[in-house]
């Protein structure tokens, strides 16, 4: 939900992105059609140096809180510890005793223990600046990503802890549980 946001400068919400995707949530919650893509899932350091999880699982929903909250039990993640679906709250009872799954479907039986995400002082400290409006409009300008930061680019993605390619390739070898 939080690329539905018009505004190309959309960074600004981060500082409140669970507010802000359970908000838009409740805005949208009659006009919605959710797919989740669990085919390959991610643990660990996100949301983009995690290891992949092989999940291969697809998740249709007409409801975003039903849908993440099966998300939940297919990671076997407390809905209660997610902080948008803390937001939320009052929709959460009405939703976890509403959703249906298929019959022959028994989440437990292809659900994995994820590991949570963790953030290095770096993406911690780099989240704080950009919640800051000046710091946004210098980084975001034109002239600071021609000059500095495609420059950095090597730096950046090194001091955030791997590179953007965690998807699995051909030749890499995943564990199975």
């Amino acid at each position: 939900m939080f690329g539905a946001i018009p505004d190309p400068l959309r960074i600004k919400y981060h500082g409140n992105i669970h507010r802000v995707v359970s908000d838009l949530s409740t805005i949208f919650i009659k006009k919605t059609f959710v797919v989740t893509d669990g085919i390959v899932g991610m643990e660990g350091k996100g949301p983009i140096y995690g290891n992949p999880v092989v999940m291969n699982a697809l998740v249709f929903s007409n409801s975003m809180f039903c849908n993440d909250l099966v998300a939940c039990k297919l990671m076997k993640i407390k809905p209660e510890s997610v902080k948008h679906l803390q937001y939320v709250g009052n929709y959460l009872p009405m939703a976890e005793k509403s959703y249906k799954l298929k019959e022959h479907i028994n989440l437990d039986t292809i659900a994995k223990k994820f590991k949570p995400s963790k953030k290095n002082i770096y993406v911690f400290l780099e989240g704080k600046l950009m919640q800051q409006p000046w710091a946004i409009k210098i980084i975001y300008s034109k002239w600071f990503q021609t000059h500095v930061s495609y420059k950095l680019r090597n730096i950046l993605k090194f001091l955030r802890g791997g590179s953007y390619d965690w998807y699995i390739k051909n030749d890499d070898k995943v564990e199975k549980e």
